[in-house]
C-alpha cells in the first residue's frame, strides 16, 4: 500500500489522534486487489492516515484477493475472516496476558461504509479505547 501523497492528515486529527493511540498489539488486517477500483480509490488514503499516525508496518498485514467469476473472493484468510466484499479492513488486539489466546475482533471496515476507512475505524476504537485500558 502506496500512502496519497497528497492527503492531508490535519483534515482528520481526530482519526490520526486515535491511531496513534494503539500499541503494538493492535494489528491491522487488509484485504484488497489491486484491480479493485474502490481499493484503488479507498487504500492510498487508508495508507497515509496509518503512516501519519505512526502505526509501524509490523502491524499491518495485507492479503490479495482474486474475484472469481462467481463473485466470491479468494485469497488468504478469506473464508476464516468472512471476507465477502473488498476492500476488508479488520482491526485485531492481540492479548499480553495470554499470547496463546486468539485475538479480539475489534472493529472491521467493509466496502460499502460512506465514509472514509480511516475516519470510520477511528470513530470505533475511540469507543473501544473509552471503555478500554491499554
Amino acid at each position: 500500500m502506496v500512502p496519497n501523497s497528497i492527503w492531508n492528515a490535519s483534515d482528520h486529527t481526530e482519526t490520526i489522534n486515535t491511531l496513534s493511540k494503539l500499541d503494538d498489539t493492535f494489528k491491522f488486517k487488509i484485504w484488497c486487489d489491486d484491480g479493485c477500483k474502490d481499493c484503488r480509490a479507498q487504500m492510498p488514503d487508508f495508507a497515509a492516515a496509518l503512516s501519519a499516525a505512526n502505526i509501524h508496518s509490523s502491524c499491518v498485514e495485507q492479503y490479495s484477493v482474486e474475484r472469481l467469476p462467481t463473485g466470491k473472493k479468494k485469497g488468504p484468510l478469506v473464508e476464516e475472516y468472512g471476507v465477502t466484499r473488498i476492500p476488508t479492513i479488520i482491526i485485531e488486539r492481540e492479548s499480553k496476558q495470554n499470547p496463546i489466546r486468539a485475538p479480539d475482533e475489534i472493529a472491521r471496515y467493509v466496502e460499502l461504509e460512506d465514509i472514509p476507512a480511516a475516519d470510520y475505524l477511528s470513530g470505533i476504537l475511540a469507543n473501544y479505547l473509552s471503555k478500554t485500558r491499554l
